[in-house]
């Protein structure tokens, strides 16, 4: 291994993506995994032996390193986790600052550069590699073969094409000024406030709206296969909206990054905050406009219209707890952690219609108090806002 350039490329872009992609690992991969052991038990609230939870995790063992569907679900997580680490390491290739790495990188023959590469690739793909460890342990013991090896070959496949990406960036400079294909087409539209965030995010987030979008329909498909009747029950569509706002709350997080660091000085716009926290809603609604469209197409007008209603008041709830808080993820993520356990509760317990109101308010309170509070501007450390 050639240390003397791979331990500044481990350091630079390796720990730099963990640092940057905190929030987004932590609701993708732990989210996402806690939420597949609760729905294999979902219709049992009760308490359960302990053989009986053992038998339930078990089982999710098992769809792990049997199921193609699971497997394949898995790999289209993966491939878009792999060119969110590639969108990441060609932009702080374009920096100022790491330009002494094409003199450094490049100065090395070409089969050193993909050695280094390949550990760096490696090191960002370490949930994946601790995914496919897991497989293969476990297909050894129940001796199921072909699916894990499949995933360690479309890993390996992923490794390689990714430090022969690096290679090939490392060697020819590039320029990271250009615009973006969407600000080209919708630079003479007109653009209201609301709407800002929106742009921003399908210009510079499609990646994160992407795999929130997988990560959304696998929880609509849960939601179908776990109920035996899904489409006559109110607590059904409530725990997939709860779901659906959980799942988008990484999303909201960095909407109201994107607003506390680039927009603050429309805080000093005549907007009325009533109108402000209606558009927050809006917004809201537009970032779910697929799942609205299953949402009406499967359930009736009026159950629909009340799971909608309870996923906007967790939704707002989420974005408005951030005004209090600032952009603090150590703080943010317990707030939707226990809301979702509480709302969890509240929907098992057939107590939606109260809650929903009791969600608008608690948020409509909170963004009228908070939303002129400056102090939330400065609770993120300015150079890890740049990143």
């Amino acid at each position: 291994m050639n240390a003397p350039v791979t331990i500044p490329l481990l350091k630079i872009f390796a720990k730099g993506f963990f640092r940057a992609n905190a929030g987004m690992l932590i609701f993708f991969f732990v989210t996402a995994i806690s939420y597949g052991f609760f729905m294999e038990t979902v219709g049992d609230v009760k308490l359960l032996p302990e053989e009986t939870l053992t038998y339930y995790h078990f089982i999710i063992v098992m769809t792990f390193i049997s199921s193609p569907l699971v497997a394949m679900i898995m790999s289209v997580i993966w491939l878009l986790y792999t060119i969110k680490s590639w969108s990441y390491v060609v932009k702080q290739l374009a920096m100022r600052d790491n330009a002494f790495i094409f003199y450094s990188v490049s100065s090395l023959k070409k089969a050193g550069q993909f050695k280094s590469w390949m550990l760096v690739q490696l090191m960002i793909l370490l949930p994946v590699i601790i995914y496919v460890l897991f497989a293969g342990i476990f297909g050894m013991i129940f001796h199921y073969y072909l699916l894990p090896a499949l995933i360690f070959l479309y890993v390996f496949i992923l490794t390689t094409s990714s430090a022969f990406l690096y290679l090939h960036a490392v060697n020819r400079l590039q320029d990271g000024n250009t615009q973006s294909f969407l600000l080209r087409i919708v630079q003479g539209w007109s653009k209201p406030y609301f709407s800002l965030g929106i742009y921003q995010m399908m210009d510079r987030m499609k990646l994160s709206y992407l795999l929130t979008k997988v990560l959304s329909y696998g929880i609509i498909t849960t939601m179908v296969l776990s109920f035996e009747t899904p489409y006559q029950d109110v607590r059904v569509a409530g725990i997939a909206m709860l779901a659906i706002a959980t799942s988008h709350s990484y999303i909201l997080y960095q909407l109201q990054r994107f607003e506390e660091t680039r927009l603050s000085l429309f805080r000093n716009m005549p907007y009325n905050r009533l109108v402000l926290f209606i558009q927050l809603a809006i917004v809201y609604v537009l970032l779910i406009l697929p799942e609205c469209i299953w949402l009406f197409s499967r359930y009736h007008l009026m159950l629909g219209m009340q799971a909608l209603l309870f996923g906007i008041g967790t939704a707002l709830f989420f974005r408005c707890s951030l005004y209090w808080s600032g952009l603090r993820m150590k703080r943010y993520l317990p707030v939707v952690f226990f809301s979702f356990i509480v709302l969890l509760y509240v929907v098992m317990f057939n107590l939606i219609a109260v809650f929903t109101w009791l969600l608008f308010l608690i948020s409509c309170v909170i963004f009228y108090k908070t939303f002129y509070n400056q102090q939330v501007v400065m609770s993120w450390p300015a150079e890890r806002l740049e990143k």
